[in-house]
């Protein structure tokens, strides 16, 4: 490993850190340390995360990712460092929330539950592969208030000025906080990476900056230790955007210095980031005058009430839905339940909208897979270790005991976890994990 570290980065951190480069290049002899972050409890046996309470750090060679309860949405495998712009950001319960650069859904995934599942979350992700990456990890974890976007960021500044509360932008860059944990970055890496990655990263903030609204909070983050792309970054940023400051706050006493607060491996059980919170004047905004209306109103994707009154009566035969908002919209022929109108979205490319209710099969209410996953559902067959690993690989399952009458369709689980959808035909459970999804676990 060690052999590997481009001799110009190490000029670069030699310079940076002084005194203390020998401790941070010891380092590269360790493994990288690993975390889950869980949703439904807490392992006692497991060390916490300092930064966020929700995780635990798990051995390096865990098969946990590879288990029934990670497919189930249980926890999120999730470096630890990683976790720390998401907790500094700290949205409220019905905030609106823009994560800028989402992709592949761990810091996403964590906002929704900082924010307990409400509010407003629009993840976006500019690559097809990487959103459709994005927008399964959101389903798997059970999301319900996140709408997926795969668009550039100047459109979507151009739709939403003023808008958010909160914005985390978790910006792409040379990536060498992350040599240790994934090597084949060092190849990719040149001297030349932090001034090219520091355009970019500042483009993004000034289309972050255009979306917040006044007295809004963004968090800026990096997972590159050159102060190019960090400080720098952020320097350039406030002296053309005066509207902006620096705050510093506390996270379990961690300590921001100047908005910023830096992880190195030799000093945080993680790998390097780099993040930094600002925040907006209460000044009003000129871009007020072309704000997207927020307004509670009927979207014009909403079905017939009359088509509103089945769907919801339909879900709410399978599912409990007394804690869940929203408007039942049509969305690409399925029903969702969504926070907003999906005509705010108009010219921008949408992969998931709220939550997905499910669609008509002639007169057959098919619910979609993330019902399952996002709501507690009214019917539960559980199932064996032996069963839940053939239902994830797609078998269809006999019933071994049943108490469930003149119901179509039922959740299975494993230990307490929703797993999905089956129909039930005779003795049989006829399997409705998506296809896409199947998997061979043993």
């Amino acid at each position: 490993m060690i052999e590997q570290l481009p001799q110009a980065f190490l000029n670069q951190m030699r310079a940076l850190l002084g005194p203390n480069f020998d401790n941070f290049f010891l380092t590269y002899q360790d493994e990288p340390a690993r975390a889950a972050r869980f949703q439904y409890g807490q392992p006692e046996n497991l060390e916490q995360i300092p930064w966020e309470e929700n995780a635990r750090y798990i051995p390096f060679d865990s098969s946990l990712g590879q288990s029934i309860e990670h497919e189930a949405g249980a926890f999120y495998i999730q470096e630890p460092s990683a976790m720390l712009p998401a907790r500094l950001l700290s949205p409220k319960a019905s905030e609106k929330v823009l994560d800028l650069c989402a992709a592949p859904g761990g810091k996403a995934t964590q906002l929704a539950q900082i924010m307990q599942n409400t509010g407003v979350l629009v993840c976006n992700e500019p690559i097809v592969s990487r959103a459709k990456i994005l927008s399964s990890n959101i389903e798997r974890m059970g999301v319900s208030c996140a709408i997926v976007t795969q668009s550039y960021p100047e459109a979507l500044a151009q739709r939403f000025p003023d808008y958010f509360d909160k914005i985390l932008v978790d910006a792409p860059c040379s990536g060498e906080g992350m040599f240790r944990k994934n090597p084949e970055v060092i190849g990719e890496w040149s001297q030349n990476s932090p001034e090219t990655c520091a355009r970019r990263q500042s483009d993004l903030l000034d289309c972050a900056a255009q979306m917040l609204r006044p007295s809004g909070k963004i968090v800026y983050s990096t997972c590159t230790f050159n102060e190019i792309e960090n400080e720098g970054v952020i320097k350039d940023f406030l002296s053309s955007h005066p509207e902006f400051a620096t705050v510093d706050t506390v996270i379990n006493g961690l300590k921001t210095s100047k908005g910023c607060i830096r992880f190195y491996p030799h000093t945080v059980k993680g790998e390097g980031h780099f993040a930094c919170l600002l925040e907006k004047s209460k000044l009003i905004s000129a871009n007020n005058l072309q704000l997207v209306s927020t307004t509670k109103k009927t979207s014009k994707y909403a079905p017939p009430h009359e088509k509103t009154t089945k769907v919801l009566s339909e879900v709410k035969r399978l599912v409990r839905l007394e804690k869940i908002g929203g408007q039942v919209q049509l969305f690409q022929n399925s029903y969702v339940l969504s926070p907003i109108e999906l005509e705010m979205f108009e010219g921008i490319k949408l992969l998931r909208l709220g939550l997905h209710l499910g669609k008509f099969k002639g007169k057959t209410f098919i619910p979609d897979h993330a019902l399952a996953r996002a709501l507690p559902a009214k019917h539960i067959i559980p199932l064996s270790k032996e069963d839940a690993y053939r239902y994830l690989y797609g078998e269809e399952l006999g019933i071994i005991s049943c108490n469930i009458s003149k119901v179509q369709f039922v959740v299975v689980s494993y230990q307490g976890l929703p797993l999905g959808w089956a129909k039930i035909v005779g003795d049989r459970l006829k399997n409705h994990y998506p296809k896409g999804l199947r998997k061979a676990l043993r």
